[in-house]
């Protein structure tokens, strides 16, 4: 059964209006209205900054303190899911206590909010284990589309909450800005019937002001009071609803997700590589080992990551990755940190290859590495997959200028440090001469 035809359960839609105005002081908007009275699944494409999260609050404290029901709301991010507990939530339950419309609720120690007549509120962030073991009356599937920090999260998270919400007969709503094509918020879009679409643009929303700015190079958008503005293609997607048809993907899912297998790498592999990845204070510092088989397939083996960890330490396990794995070649960033690599080229003459990140590099980087994947050439096993979920959260943006770059969300450090493991292993014809870097 397709979860976005069901029949939800609806308590009380008649009082949420009420409710809404006594709590926030002024009426809903229009959309805001529409969504509170609707009673089926919904799938809501939505611009930022216009009340939604707002609106969710509201749904969620009628259902858990009127119904009686629980309510799941899983957000893309950690920050995201306490900032809805302890910002948007009690918006509405401070007003409606003093006013005696609904009872104080009990909060437990990991912010849950349980009413003692039944009806519980929980905000988490996105797992794969989202639900399981609660009984979820209405599950809110916060920025669906935005969660990518893992491949394919989104529809562990969905087959997770879609379970539990089946065995209550209860509802389930999926709301997000765009992220793109090629993620299950933008299938559920096109599979939802039009009554249960919701489409939240910027201009339907009273409040909030947007100011264009035509430029010699394109045009960009301060929105508000905001100090900086945004990118033209930046506010088409999260302002005006804009799927982006365009692939934004550095090497496609398709090929990473075939790269994933349940087998282990083997313990002999003939040509090994250490990508290193180095950092100290706000990113890891980031080693992965990476192996061809007999048959030319490329194994990642070996993930070791250290945050703030003092050089003479990193050049320890490095040292004891070294010894342990007889690699041919170290493929080693020397961007912000260039006296790291040049310790470990006088500890390995000829051995150290540096790479200094920049535009180019990293197109070449992730254009050798996306060669092998396609080719159906690189192995992950499940212990490494940090290493493919990062690479996959590399984005390619470009400017409205046409510039092109390559960034990564939040970190993706053990994924750089993949695929400088993978670059050391790539096919040439070029021999390898590594620079010697004077000490003078």
């Amino acid at each position: 059964m397709n979860i976005l035809q069901t029949n939800p359960v609806s308590p009380g839609n008649s009082v949420i209006r009420e409710w809404f105005q006594a709590a926030i002081g002024s009426a809903p908007f229009p959309y805001q209205e529409a969504i509170l009275a609707h009673a089926g699944p919904l799938v809501i494409n939505k611009a930022r900054q216009t009340g939604i999260s707002t609106t969710m609050a509201c749904m969620a404290v009628s259902y858990a303190a009127l119904g009686n029901k629980n309510v799941l709301i899983v957000s893309d991010q950690q920050d995201h899911a306490k900032h809805i507990v302890q910002i948007y939530v009690p918006k509405f339950l401070h007003p409606l206590i003093d006013s005696g419309y609904i009872a104080k609720p009990e909060i437990d120690q990991s912010g849950f909010l349980r009413w003692k007549e039944g009806g519980e509120i929980r905000c988490i962030s996105a797992g794969e284990n989202a639900g399981r073991g609660f009984d979820v009356h209405l599950a809110i599937l916060d920025e669906f589309a935005h969660f990518t920090k893992e491949i394919d999260l989104d529809q562990r998270v969905y087959e997770a909450v879609q379970g539990t919400v089946a065995q209550t007969g209860g509802r389930l709503i999926f709301l997000s800005s765009p992220n793109g094509t090629k993620n299950l918020f933008y299938k559920f879009w096109g599979q939802a019937a039009k009554e249960n679409r919701i489409t939240v643009h910027w201009t339907d929303c009273p409040t909030l002001h947007v100011r264009e700015e035509i430029l010699p190079f394109g045009k960009q958008y301060w929105i508000g009071n905001s100090p900086a503005p945004m990118p033209e293609l930046s506010f088409r997607k999260e302002f005006c609803n804009d799927f982006f048809t365009g692939s934004d993907e550095a090497i496609p899912l398709e090929a990473l997700r075939a790269a994933m297998v349940k087998e282990e790498s083997p313990t002999t592999l003939e040509t090994i590589c250490i990508g290193a990845d180095i950092g100290r204070e706000q990113d890891q510092t980031a080693y992965v080992v990476s192996g061809k088989d007999a048959q030319n397939l490329i194994w990642i083996m070996e993930i070791r990551a250290m945050l703030r960890a003092p050089f003479p330490e990193q050049m320890a396990v490095l040292r004891e990755l070294v010894a342990r794995h007889t690699p041919f070649r170290i493929v080693m960033d020397r961007t912000f940190n260039p006296q790291s690599t040049e310790d470990a080229q006088r500890e390995w003459p000829g051995m150290v290859e540096p790479f200094v990140f920049g535009n180019q590099s990293k197109l070449d980087l992730l254009s050798a590495a996306g060669a092998m994947f396609t080719a159906g050439r690189v192995r992950c096993p499940p212990r490494n997959r940090q290493a493919i979920d990062e690479i996959a959260n590399i984005r390619k943006v470009v400017s409205d200028a046409g510039n092109i770059q390559y960034k990564d969300k939040p970190h993706g450090d053990i994924g750089w440090a993949a695929l400088l493991a993978l670059w050391g292993l790539r096919e040439t014809t070029q021999e390898f001469n590594p620079i010697i870097w004077s000490m003078t």
